[in-house]
């Protein structure tokens, strides 16, 4: 809180994440650079190479606005290192985070499930892959599915800063479920993480 001592090891989490954020902010730019030249030339863009476009724009989000950003988006009674923001920023920047993360996740499964169902077992052509439905199913369905899961959680008030470095899922006041202190906001918010990790291991499952 306000007046906290702030160790070295709060200062290395709030700098660091910034310091990843821009290099994954160049590692996106380019990438987007090189799709945006392909698309110039008329050169034909197949569906796994938008689904990548997809996550590559996902990826910049989180690090802009979560690893960049980091602790500049948390309200500044939370005691963190340069804590500059609010509870509005801070809403922002977890709901951002949860969208794009549900996202990648969900696009990368799709991804590897697209190029072994079409390439591996049936041999589809790349003219069978434009059709909108698959487009759709492959595109439009990890936005659904960041969205499902982002928005009913900002409509909780599950948004807190999470103790390291940016705003995520986590309750309010920090560790109260430790501290045997009553949780004035998202008090199951550690039962909610767990749930999305097991999404994330269950599609990192689906690919192996």
């Amino acid at each position: 809180m306000e007046g906290q001592e702030i160790n070295s090891h709060d200062k290395a989490f709030a700098i660091i994440p910034k310091v990843g954020g821009i290099l994954s902010i160049i590692g996106c730019v380019l990438i987007l650079r090189d799709v945006f030249l392909k698309v110039k030339k008329h050169k034909t863009i197949p569906l796994t190479a938008k689904i990548m476009t997809l996550i590559t724009v996902a990826n910049l989000f989180i690090a802009f606005w979560e690893n960049f950003l980091s602790t500049w988006m948390v309200p500044k009674d939370s005691g963190a290192f340069m804590a500059s923001g609010n509870v509005r920023t801070c809403n922002l920047q977890a709901f951002i985070s949860v969208l794009m993360y549900m996202i990648v996740e969900t696009a990368y499964t799709m991804l590897s499930a697209l190029y072994y169902i079409t390439v591996v077992r049936r041999d589809w052509t790349t003219q069978r892959t434009r059709s909108l439905t698959v487009v759709f199913s492959f595109l439009g369905l990890p936005i659904i599915i960041g969205l499902s899961t982002a928005v009913p959680l900002l409509a909780a008030h599950q948004y807190n800063f999470d103790g390291l470095y940016s705003c995520n899922i986590a309750a309010y006041p920090l560790h109260c479920w430790h501290n045997n202190v009553p949780c004035t906001r998202a008090p199951n918010a550690s039962y909610i993480r767990g749930w999305l990790y097991i999404y994330v291991l269950a599609c990192f499952a689906f690919i192996s």
